[in-house]
This record gives structure tokens, sequence and C-alpha cells, in this order.
């Protein structure tokens, strides 16, 4: 996988079940109580992010998943595929890198969760994690 400029590759990756994964993004946020906690999972298209939310949300009864690419098929199922909105989503993909090397979202993670499993993991018994990178 190509890295965006300035991001670091994510070592130290280890097996860990989804219920271990769920007790982490807990234990993560103690001080949350009386509302719902929220997770955010970000990555690259076709990393398997859906998969990933369908896969916490199956091990925590009364969960829920917001998917914010919804709202962008939406968005896009309005506008068409007009100059303008093609256009738009041009100057986004520009910004899309300087975001990402300003913001350094990785080094805010929880954990870092792999996509595509790589040989020898059986990605149907459970994930593989690395610590956050960059701290």
């Amino acid at each position: 996988m190509r890295l965006h400029p300035g991001e670091p590759e994510a070592t130290g990756w280890r097996p860990m079940s989804v219920p271990g994964a769920v007790r982490h993004l807990l234990a993560a946020s103690p001080g949350v109580t009386g509302r719902p906690r929220v997770i955010a999972i970000d990555g690259r298209g076709g990393a398997g992010k859906t998969t990933l939310a369908g896969r916490l949300r199956a091990a925590v009864p009364g969960s829920a998943i917001v998917h914010l690419g919804e709202q962008e098929r939406l968005l896009a199922a309005r506008d068409g595929e007009s100059p303008e909105q093609l256009a738009h989503v041009a100057r986004w993909l520009l910004e899309e890198v300087p975001l990402l090397s300003r913001e350094r979202p990785w080094a805010r993670a929880t954990m870092i969760v792999a996509g595509p499993a790589p040989a020898g993991h059986d990605p149907g018994t459970g994930l593989l994690v690395a610590p956050p990178a960059g701290r």
C-alpha cells in the first residue's frame, strides 16, 4: 500500500478478537457515561471499513452504524456528474493529502486495524491490530 507523505508505516501488528477490540475501544474512553460512545472508522476505499463496522456492531448489542459514505452517494445521485460536480470532487481530492499531512489522523487513532488480511491471518476469527503510528 502506498502511504501518504509523512504517514508512518504501522508496526507491532498482533491478532485481537473482536470482543477484545471492543473492550480496548471502551477502555480508551472511560469517562463517557450517560450517552453513546462514537467510534469513527477511517481508511482508504476498499480497506474494509464497512466490514469492520459490521463486526463491531454485531459484538455490541443495541449499537448502530452511521455511514457517512451514504451521504456522498446521495449527493452524487442528486448532483450527477456535471462539470461543476466533477470540478468540486477534483478540488476536494487535491486537498486530501495536505489535510492528512497536517492533521495526522493516524497519530490520534486508538488502534489501527489491518484492511485486507495478510497471508496466514484468518479475518473470520479476529482482527489484526497495531498501536497508533507516529505518536
